[in-house]
C-alpha cells in the first residue's frame, strides 16, 4: 500500500539506483558491450532524474537531455506565481491587473464574511488554491492543445459579459477551466482523500508526489506575489496533516537543504548534458539557465511553456529558436553516442 513506511523508498536517490540496476539488467540479458551507449531523456521530474543520473554516473550515462527541469530545492517557490503574472502581462498588459484586482476583490469578501467563511479558515486557503491552480495549469502548459492557455485565461478575464467585476469574472473563467464543476473547496475532504492509502485510490500520483516535496523538494507555490491568501504554512500543514507530526517545518528545512547539498542544486558536478526551459514555464527560475562548460549548454526557449521542446516538431507553430535548439540536441546526442 502507499503507507508512510512504504513510502519511505519513494526518493530520487532510490529512482536512480533503480535505473543503476535497470542498465545493468539490460546489459547483461541482452549481452551488450561498453560501445553500447545510454543517453538519458526526461522532462520535469523526469528531467531532474535525467540531469542527476548523468552528474552522478557519467561513466553509466553518455549524456542527458534535461528538459523543464527543476535541480534547486526551495521551500517556499514563491517565483511559481511570480512567472505566471509576467505571462499574463506578456500576452495582454491589461490581464495581470486584472487577476490581481480579481483575488484582492474576492480576498476582501471572504475577509468581511459576506460568504459566511472565516479569514483564516483553511477551507479559503484550499478555495485561493484551485483559483490559483487554474491559472498555473495555463500558464505551464500554455502550448498544449486542448489547455485553457494564458491567451484564453485573459479573453475570458476582459469578457465583460462574464461579470461586471474583476471578481465576477474571475469566478466565471475559473469555471470554465474547471469544466463547469462547482470546486470542493474543503480543507478536510482534501485531506482525507490524501491519507487514503489504497494503491487503487493512488491513480493521480497526488499523494506520492506530495510525500516527496515533504521529504525532499518542497517546491511549494505560495501565492505571495497576489496576495497573502495562500502562504507557505498551508503546505507545511499539508505535511503533517496527511502523513504525521515528523514533518516539522524545521524537518521539511533539513530535508530541502540535504537534497540540495547531495545534488548540487544549480552547480552540480555535469557534463555531456543538454537543458532547456521555455521562457512561460513558472518552473524554469528552479532550473540552471546558463551554460556551466562547452558540454553543459542551457537554452531558454522563448514563448514557450514546461518540456515543449519534447513534443513532435510543428513546421508551422516552431519559432526558429526552438528548431535550433532541437537541432543542437540532436547534434550533442550524436557525438555522445559515437
Amino acid at each position: 500500500d502507499m503507507s508512510v513506511e512504504n513510502m519511505k523508498l519513494l526518493t530520487s536517490q532510490q529512482a536512480l539506483e533503480d535505473l543503476v540496476e535497470f542498465i545493468g539488467f539490460i546489459r547483461e540479458e541482452y549481452q551488450l558491450s561498453e560501445n553500447n551507449k545510454w543517453v538519458t531523456f526526461g522532462g520535469s521530474y523526469p528531467g531532474s532524474l535525467s540531469l542527476w543520473i548523468r552528474s552522478l554516473y557519467p561513466e553509466l550515462i553518455a549524456g542527458a537531455l534535461s528538459s523543464s527541469a527543476p535541480v534547486e530545492s526551495k521551500v517556499d517557490f514563491e517565483e511559481y506565481v511570480s512567472i505566471i503574472d509576467q505571462d499574463l502581462h506578456v500576452r495582454d498588459p491589461e490581464c495581470s491587473p486584472s487577476v490581481l484586482e480579481g483575488f484582492h476583490q474576492l480576498e476582501e469578501t471572504l475577509t468581511l464574511g459576506h460568504l459566511g467563511w472565516e479569514k483564516n479558515d483553511k477551507d479559503v486557503k484550499t478555495l485561493f488554491m484551485s483559483i490559483v491552480e487554474a491559472f498555473a495549469t495555463g500558464a505551464q502548459y500554455d502550448s498544449n492543445v486542448g489547455v485553457e492557455n494564458v491567451v484564453k485565461l485573459c479573453s475570458h478575464m476582459r469578457n465583460e459579459e462574464f461579470g461586471k467585476t474583476n471578481m465576477e469574472r474571475l469566478a466565471r473563467t475559473v469555471n470554465i477551466v474547471y469544466g463547469g464543476k462547482c470546486l470542493n473547496a474543503n480543507y478536510k475532504d482534501m485531506i482525507d482523500r490524501m491519507r487514503n492509502e489504497d494503491w487503487a485510490y493512488g491513480v493521480d500520483s497526488y499523494r506520492q508526489w506530495i510525500f516527496q516535496t515533504c521529504n525532499e523538494f518542497g517546491w511549494y507555490q505560495t501565492a505571495n506575489f497576489w496576495g497573502s491568501f495562500l502562504p507557505v504554512s498551508y503546505f507545511l500543514d499539508q505535511c503533517r496533516d496527511v502523513y504525521g507530526p515528523e514533518f516539522t517545518d524545521e524537518v521539511i528545512a533539513k530535508n530541502v537543504l540535504a537534497s540540495n547539498e547531495f545534488y548540487g542544486s544549480k552547480n552540480p558536478p555535469l557534463s555531456n548534458t543538454i537543458i532547456t526551459h521555455g521562457s512561460f514555464d513558472p518552473w524554469h527560475p528552479m532550473g540552471i539557465l546558463e551554460d556551466m562548460s562547452d558540454t553543459v549548454k542551457a537554452f531558454i526557449v522563448n514563448g514557450t511553456s514546461h518540456c515543449y521542446d519534447l513534443q513532435s516538431p510543428d513546421p508551422h507553430t516552431d519559432s526558429e529558436q526552438l528548431t535550433e535548439v532541437r537541432k543542437t540536441t540532436f547534434e550533442h546526442i550524436k557525438r555522445w553516442i559515437k
